[in-house]
């Protein structure tokens, strides 16, 4: 379920980042929670 939400949350920022350069930021930060989350699973 957090995987799922995880993917979600990762796309919509992908589809952000035009109008907003300075997310590449939250991007890394939010890829490693998502690995992270990954492997406890």
């Amino acid at each position: 379920e957090a995987e799922i939400c995880m993917d979600k949350m990762l796309k919509f920022l992908y589809e952000q980042e035009p109008e907003f350069g300075e997310i590449n930021e939250e991007i890394k930060i939010l890829r490693n929670l998502y690995r992270r989350v990954r492997l406890m699973a």
